[in-house]
């Protein structure tokens, strides 16, 4: 019979080695396997935790995070890793505490620091959100470059290289549905749909109105069409693909209601 101990840091492997491989479904699954006979395995839920957090899953990633935390206060990179977690959950303000404790903790750590910019930004505090940026791009500016900031001019130039990139699907179904600008989703709004809307979608199709069957819009978020940091050429690919996940959504509910 294999020893516990054995078998717990299999276990182990098998999920951090998951993660690393992207899967993140099968790094949970493992994970879990383990928490069942040690609960409070920390290593097991800081992987709980990553995976959580790449599934989009924001409830599950903080509760697991909040564990370790408890125990293992000095883990910056952990809390750096719950600021996103709770950002998942439309919650900025506690994705700022959390970032900030990350930066206290492990203050030459670029990801703490990334994830406060972020943080403020989203909580609407925009010039502490620089300062935040700035010294994550200082520690490691290949990873944490700031975004090229684009003249509504390129903006336009870019949805329009976009625009005839669409299937004749894609370009008919936008003839009738109007184009929006926003910076990045309202915390309102991502806060109306249970689990949260994720911060950082790139588009968002706005319910239609009354007497119309197309969404009121389709509305573009700048801020997230722009990171990581890009060409112009890469941004315009980007709007295309947005524009033709949110019409084929559309038009397969549709057809899954006709």
């Amino acid at each position: 019979m294999i020893d516990a101990t054995v078998m717990a840091g299999l276990r182990l492997d098998a999920a951090s080695g998951a993660l690393s491989e992207g899967d993140a479904d099968r790094a949970l699954a493992e994970a879990e396997q383990l928490l069942y006979r040690t609960p409070d395995d920390i290593d097991a839920l800081v992987v709980v935790g990553r995976a959580a957090v790449r599934t989009g899953d924001g409830a599950m990633a903080a509760a697991a995070l909040r564990r370790v935390l408890d125990a293992r206060p000095e883990l910056g990179e952990c809390w750096a890793l719950l600021s996103l977690a709770l950002l998942l959950e439309a919650d900025p303000e506690g994705a700022v505490e959390a970032a900030e404790r990350a930066t206290v903790t492990s203050p030459e750590a670029p990801l703490g620091w990334h994830h406060l910019a972020v943080a403020l930004e989203r909580a609407g505090r925009a010039a502490e959100a620089i300062g935040a940026a700035l010294r994550a791009e200082a520690l490691d500016p290949k990873t944490f470059a700031r975004p090229v900031s684009w003249s509504d001019e390129e903006w336009t130039r870019a949805l329009s290289a976009a625009r005839g990139g669409l299937t004749p699907l894609v370009r008919e179904f936008y003839r009738d549905v109007p184009l929006r600008w926003a910076s990045f989703p309202d915390v309102g709004l991502l806060r109306s749909s249970s689990p949260p809307l994720s911060p950082f979608i790139d588009a968002l199709a706005l319910p239609p109105t009354p007497g119309r069957a197309s969404p009121a819009a389709v509305v573009l978020y700048r801020d997230n069409l722009a990171r990581p940091s890009c060409s112009l050429a890469e941004l315009s690919l980007r709007l295309e693909l947005a524009l033709q996940r949110r019409a084929l959504e559309v038009i397969d509910a549709r057809e899954d209601e006709a």
